[in-house]
């Protein structure tokens, strides 16, 4: 759906949202302020369109992008050292969780908004997947909850509780969605769906899966009861139920609903925004034919090249500077981004991991063709195409089944191209794809970052309930620090290649 378009409809009244917001400057501007929009002031459906479009198109792109390589605008300089994350931390509460609560609080008592209750809870659980995922530990039970009932500085609760809180709550939102007519929807107010009850379930029940996948190494039970309880029942199995927004068409007045790509390309960056080596080598040894999507050959010999992340100063040389590189493709620079949250592609991709691992479906073989078919089919590869990749080594599940593994998850980082915040979770919690990490100066022992540090505001404003959550973390507040679900033996791995520059074998 075009953003714009629903923007003018939904009736928005961002006058008030814009003074409330400037007017709270105080010790509470982050973790209180939780709900100053109440029904009086702006309209449910209006609140609903402009926190979908807001955290939709803010979970892509920037450092996150860098820290999995996706992108390398070559002007981030040691990308793996401590930073004030306060732009990805107090953004979610101010912006989008204060207001998908209070759209929550204004519909649970009314029959009639049952509908728009549960779908606010949905979207609502994914928004506080991606900021617990980030931070690990943060404030949940006792943030947001109403400006009568503002808590000034909450506590923070542990991962494991938050999700398994967000595990009942999906489970629940599903149950209470309802096709009965009489309840009213949001309808065009609604960027994802358009109010389609059944596709929001189906979007429960696989961001359900999703969570149970990410925690099957913590905590094996929790997976598994999860995945037995949704992996029979409706979930995302067709890219028209994918949970998924389009950008607005051409520039707009709010850049963030712009083509990101484009708008990088055409003004942000003056040399374009170009690739990381990481996809470049999975589209290239594999000979994977979305490669002349996802990019154009650089301008010097029509060379297929990404930069590495983290490059030091002696590597920072010719071979990575603007014209050496690859330019991001045409595919992504045409009028429309699609932001995808959950597609099928991935979808079939966290069944084809729950079969290997035996945590329930089978036939993890089909379930891994069909992922990379419906990817395949999201950026308009050919059938001949797909059909000779899939005959190819790339086409089977092969070795050890951690080697299998390797291969979804590899797979899945290409289908989810530009989905940051998922790609970096992802590869946390398996070790793949294999990063391949100059040596600038870091913060975190050379490797990619495990989470975020806690934004320096909050050591000023809740500093007993931050120093507590710190305390949890084994080595402290670091981005070397592991987030409860974190627990694969063995990580990080190696690229083959590390140490050795430059890590291209082509």
């Amino acid at each position: 759906m075009n953003i714009k378009n629903k923007l003018r409809k939904a009736l928005i009244v961002i006058c008030c949202f814009g003074a409330f917001s400037s007017c709270t400057k105080d010790f509470d501007t982050i973790n209180t302020d939780p709900n100053l929009i109440t029904e009086k002031v702006v309209k449910i459906n209006g609140l609903f369109t402009q926190v979908v479009a807001n955290g939709t198109t803010g979970t892509m792109g920037g450092r996150i992008s860098e820290f999995v390589n996706y992108t390398n605008p070559g002007d981030g300089a040691r990308i793996f050292s401590r930073y004030d994350y306060d732009g990805f931390y107090s953004g979610f509460y101010k912006g989008l969780l204060n207001n998908i609560s209070e759209i929550i609080r204004l519909t649970k008592d009314n029959p009639n908004f049952s509908n728009k209750n549960a779908i606010a809870k949905i979207y609502g659980a994914w928004i506080w997947q991606n900021l617990t995922d980030r931070f690990g530990d943060i404030p949940f039970s006792e943030a947001v909850q109403g400006f009568e009932k503002t808590i000034l500085q909450p506590k923070y609760d542990d991962q494991e509780s938050i999700y398994k809180q967000l595990f009942s709550n999906l489970k629940d939102a599903a149950a209470q969605l309802s096709d009965d007519p009489t309840k009213e929807s949001y309808g065009d107010a609604d960027l994802i769906y358009g109010g389609d009850v059944d596709k929001w379930k189906r979007f429960a029940n696989s961001l359900r899966l999703r969570m149970a996948i990410r925690v099957k190494y913590k905590d094996q039970a929790l997976a598994q009861s999860n995945i037995g309880e949704v992996i029979n029942g409706p979930l995302i199995t067709t890219d028209d139920q994918s949970a998924k927004l389009l950008s607005e068409a051409n520039a707009s007045v709010n850049q963030g609903y712009y083509n990101p790509f484009r708008y990088a390309v055409d003004i942000s960056y003056t040399n374009g925004l170009r690739l990381g080596f990481t996809p470049v080598e999975l589209l290239v040894t594999k000979n994977d034919p979305r490669l002349t999507v996802y990019l154009n050959p650089s301008e010097l010999g029509g060379i297929w090249r990404g930069a590495p992340v983290n490059l030091g100063a002696l590597q920072k040389t010719s071979r990575y500077q603007t014209d050496s590189l690859s330019l991001v493709g045409n595919f992504f620079r045409t009028g429309q981004f699609r932001f995808n949250i959950i597609s099928a592609a991935e979808v079939s991709f966290l069944k084809a991991e729950a079969a290997l691992s035996g945590l329930g479906g089978s036939d993890a073989q089909s379930l891994y063709i069909d992922g990379i078919q419906k990817a395949m089919a999201m950026y308009n590869v050919s059938s001949g195409a797909v059909a000779t990749y899939l005959s190819s080594a790339a086409g089977t599940l092969t070795g050890s089944d951690e080697n299998k593994l390797k291969q979804i998850i590899e797979e899945k980082f290409i289908a989810i191209m530009f989905q940051s915040d998922e790609a970096w979770a992802e590869y946390r919690r398996t070790g793949y794809p294999l990063i391949w990490i100059g040596n600038d100066d870091t913060d975190t022992g050379d490797e990619v970052p495990r989470r975020l540090t806690y934004p320096f505001q909050e050591y000023l404003i809740n500093e007993a309930s931050v120093t507590e959550a710190t305390g949890r973390l084994q080595g402290g507040d670091k981005l070397s620090s592991r987030v409860w679900w974190d627990a694969k033996s063995g990580l990080p791995y190696q690229h083959p290649k590390q140490g050795t520059y430059p890590p291209e074998s082509w």
